[in-house]
């Protein structure tokens, strides 16, 4: 539950972000945060992520 409330802080705060770069009219920094965004959620992600690899990888021996 704790991954989950981290990847949608990020993502609200990323957006918010985004739609300032937005309208101050700079979009390549707006990419740039949005890419950031993504990669920072992916980050908070990735022990469950390996844990389900490891899950399935278990499975697979069976």
């Amino acid at each position: 539950m704790s991954v989950m409330l981290k990847a949608v802080g990020l993502t609200v705060v990323g957006e918010l972000a985004v739609r300032l770069c937005k309208d101050a009219g700079e979009s390549a920094l707006a990419y740039a945060v949005q890419l950031g965004t993504r990669a920072a959620v992916l980050g908070a992600a990735m022990p469950v992520l390996s844990k389900l690899f490891e899950f399935l990888g278990e499975i697979m021996s069976l």
